[in-house]
């Protein structure tokens, strides 16, 4: 009687510890989708702003388009238009799929190739961001300065030396600095879902 009662405690006991554990991997796999929701949003917030100020600067031009009486203004600002609303569309949808992986649903397994194809799409995104908003800066200078000072575009010394050098510098180091902070979230990220394994 004394080994039945002892098998009947051991596998009482047994069961609970088997509970206990899943109950740990289902607070730990929660407590993971948290931190993995707040870095995700460490990016998502800067790419909300972005993607205000890029539409408010797109309907701008828009509602100035009749200012626009020069091919070289037209073109240059429809097409500052058509990039001011299709980046950060292309790169919200990017985030969007990085967002919605759902750590605590899925295995390891799943979870890490949903991520990396994620990963990889919005790093090709941001990539070709990169050189498109590069190209924008020259796009968007004849139609603003249409709209702004109402007259064309001239090209005088002090802009080609001066103007034009200090723009290209601003972006540069912008940009550095905006691809060192998402470059360090998603190490963050990569670490925190290798530690998962």
């Amino acid at each position: 009687m004394e080994l039945e009662e002892m098998k009947a405690v051991w596998s009482d006991l047994s069961e609970q510890l088997e509970q206990q554990k899943k109950l740990t991997d289902e607070i730990i796999l929660k407590m993971t989708q948290q931190q993995y929701q707040s870095k995700i949003n460490k990016i998502l917030v800067p790419e909300l702003i972005g993607t205000v100020i890029c539409f408010g600067m797109a309907l701008i031009l828009l509602v100035n388009v009749s200012k626009l009486d020069s091919p070289l203004t037209l073109v240059t600002g429809l097409i500052s238009i058509a990039i001011l609303v299709g980046l950060p569309a292309f790169s919200l949808r990017a985030l969007r799929r990085l967002n919605n992986i759902n750590i605590a649903s899925s295995n390891y397994r799943q979870i890490m190739v949903d991520y990396t194809q994620a990963r990889q799409h919005l790093k090709v995104v941001q990539q070709i961001s990169l050189f498109i908003s590069f190209f924008l800066i020259f796009t968007m200078v004849p139609p603003l300065v249409k709209i702004m000072k109402g007259k064309e575009m001239t090209f005088d010394p002090t802009m080609l030396l001066i103007e034009v050098p200090l723009a290209l510098v601003f972006f540069i180091l912008f940009t550095r600095y905006v691809y060192r902070c998402y470059r360090g979230i998603m190490r963050s990220t990569d670490q925190m879902l290798k530690d998962l394994e």
